[in-house]
């Protein structure tokens, strides 16, 4: 198959789903094309793209904003233009296509997030692609969460139900996300199918954790991801001022990225934590640096799936997440971590106390939580039902014809 991949911004969780599925497409012998907006890429992608040529060969970047408004229509002019120069360099010499490329230029174009999903549809709606073309979306959250005020609210949901009707098939990576695309878009719009995102296998550390950890030697927490509000890193910088309040020795790393750096910096000046509590810049090793923490704590406002979280556990970390999004699919709450409200520094603090105190029961739970990742959440399950949905969504379509 031919698949192309569309994603505005190549950076955190979702990048790393979309880099997954390119390189497990192509492993199995399928031809990719990514377009994205390279200059919204993390160093993750960036230092993909230096290491592995055949993906760096596949990345066509074009500008995308993330609001919706007129700039769109020079993103897609830009689309349109890199759609056909790219078509164009399959031509044999006597420029003519080859055999194979007369029909459809694409098999399968797959939108990643609510503006990858956007142009994914307009290029059917425009006939930028062949009407062959198969349109495949996966909401990352974006427009599913109402969390842009009324009007946006209402307008995002008008927009997906409108480009409902354009699409063979939603891929949803959590059952979160599935849930809320037919909650608020509705079943009616295109075939709903829960595809797990999935992680490459971890070698997990399962030692126990030294005797008095906490009390007399740090616990190490770590935390990572964009440093946004969203995110939830005030909340779990206020938890470890409050362990602090109670005698508790810890040690907090938040690595990432973003807006919010200022804010929290000053924060942390605020409550005094600034020999407790570092912000680094965004890890290029986010796995190495879990390994040298006990805990990882993902305190989002809201997560459409919890890449994070995921990871932790295969690392045989323990995790605390926020219960919201689909976090509530990655940890199982007291079985291979703890979910706590959001927003809420106490329930933080009373969870990170809970793993304290109960060095034991801490570790049984991280073990279960490395089976549970490595038995529903591999990236080879989710490559082969990517593939497995791009190929059933041609052969429904076959058969209706």
């Amino acid at each position: 198959m031919r698949i192309l991949f569309i994603l505005r911004n190549a950076e955190g969780g979702i990048r790393t789903h979309v880099e997954t599925l390119m390189r497990g497409a192509l492993e199995q012998g399928h031809d990719c094309l990514l377009i994205t907006d390279l200059k919204q890429a993390d160093s993750g992608f960036q230092k993909t793209l230096s290491l592995e040529p055949e993906i760096r060969k596949r990345v066509v970047s074009i500008s995308m904003r993330s609001a919706p408004g007129p700039w769109d229509l020079s993103t897609l002019w830009l689309l349109s233009i890199g759609l056909r120069s790219a078509r164009k360099s399959t031509k044999t010499s006597d420029g003519t296509l080859d055999a194979q490329d007369k029909g459809v230029f694409f098999d399968v174009v797959h939108g990643h997030g609510a503006k990858g999903g956007l142009f994914a549809r307009l290029c059917r709606i425009l006939r930028i692609l062949p009407r062959e073309t198969k349109v495949i979306y996966t909401p990352h959250g974006g427009s599913l969460h109402q969390m842009h005020g009324n009007v946006m609210n209402v307008l995002y949901t008008w927009i997906e139900r409108f480009l409902g009707k354009y699409t063979d098939c939603v891929l949803a990576e959590s059952q979160y996300s599935a849930d809320q695309f037919i909650k608020r878009i509705g079943a009616d719009t295109a075939p709903v199918v829960l595809n797990r995102n999935g992680i490459d296998p971890i070698e997990p550390v399962l030692s126990p954790w030294p005797e008095g950890l906490g009390r007399t030697s740090p616990l190490k927490i770590a935390a990572f991801g964009l440093l946004r509000e969203i995110k939830g890193f005030d909340v779990l910088i206020q938890a470890v001022h409050l362990l602090k309040n109670l005698n508790y020795k810890v040690e907090l790393e938040i690595s990432g990225e973003g807006k919010s750096r200022e804010s929290l910096e000053k924060l942390v000046r605020d409550l005094n934590l600034e020999s407790t509590v570092t912000i680094n810049r965004e890890t290029s090793n986010a796995l190495s640096a879990m390994r040298e923490a006990q805990i990882v704590v993902q305190p989002s406002r809201f997560e459409s799936f919890g890449l994070v979280s995921l990871e932790a556990q295969a690392t045989g970390c323990a995790v605390i997440a926020s219960k919201v999004g689909g976090l509530v699919d990655v940890v199982d709450d007291k079985r291979t971590g703890i979910l706590v409200e959001p927003g809420q520094p106490q329930a933080l603090c009373d969870a990170i106390k809970w793993f304290i105190e109960n060095p034991s029961e801490a570790l049984t739970m991280r073990a279960r939580a490395v089976r549970r990742a490595q038995e529903d959440f591999s990236s080879e399950k989710m490559i082969d039902g990517a593939l497995r949905c791009y190929q059933e969504t041609q052969l429904r379509t076959t058969l209706r014809s």
